[in-house]
């Protein structure tokens, strides 16, 4: 399913590769940040 709703509809959030390129050049002391989704456009939804 393609999910255009998402400010990841391109699928860079699940890329592994790009992940560990990432934490290898920036670190991983990092703290962990998102916005994989916006609840303006996909809704709350029960967690």
């Amino acid at each position: 399913m393609l999910n255009m709703s998402s400010n990841d509809y391109l699928g860079l959030a699940s890329d592994e590769n790009l992940r560990r390129q990432f934490l290898q050049k920036y670190g991983e002391n990092l703290p962990h940040f998102t916005s994989s989704s916006s609840r303006l456009l996909t809704g709350s939804f029960p967690e």
